[in-house]
């Protein structure tokens, strides 16, 4: 893991109740891991699954899913963020973005190279995304799962 520092909130989180959690197993000591955060949302995500009553098991990256690049024309893995299975029998498989993200970026209206070099960026990183959510609903509906995108709105954020 690189030093890189970053403006978002990271850490382990501390499981209240570890039954739930679909824990990873460390090949090398095989011992049981806490789930990661990379973000002040996820942590969200995190408390929410461990401490609702409704919410059976949840993980995090649980499966890589494959999908086409329309950037650099490969076959990549994907991860989501997250697996709910709710006592309802329920099973969901979600992603944790924001809004803006959601959405095809617009071009600016002072079209500097500057703005432009990150409205390039940002329709490169759209159009992944779509791809990854793209094969995301066909592999969840190929496993009796739901896909689902939570944004600052879902997670109560903004």
């Amino acid at each position: 893991m690189s030093n890189k520092r970053t403006k978002f909130k990271q850490g382990y989180y501390e499981l209240v109740y570890p039954f739930k959690y679909i824990q990873p197993q460390d090949r090398t000591m095989n011992k049981q891991v806490l789930p990661q955060y990379r973000s002040s949302w996820e942590l969200k995500f995190f408390k929410f699954c461990d401490s609702n009553p409704l919410i059976l098991k949840w993980g995090v990256e649980p499966f890589p899913i494959q999908y086409w690049s329309p950037v650099d024309n490969k076959i990549r893995r994907y991860f989501v963020d997250g697996f709910i299975e709710f006592k309802s029998g329920d099973k969901f498989i979600i992603e944790i973005k924001p809004k803006a993200q959601t959405m095809p970026p617009k071009e600016p209206k002072r079209k500097t190279q500057k703005s432009m070099q990150k409205f390039n960026s940002d329709v490169e990183t759209f159009l992944v995304n779509k791809a990854k959510w793209e094969a995301a609903k066909i592999f969840a509906d190929q496993n009796n799962l739901k896909f689902i995108i939570l944004t600052e709105i879902e997670l109560g954020i903004k």
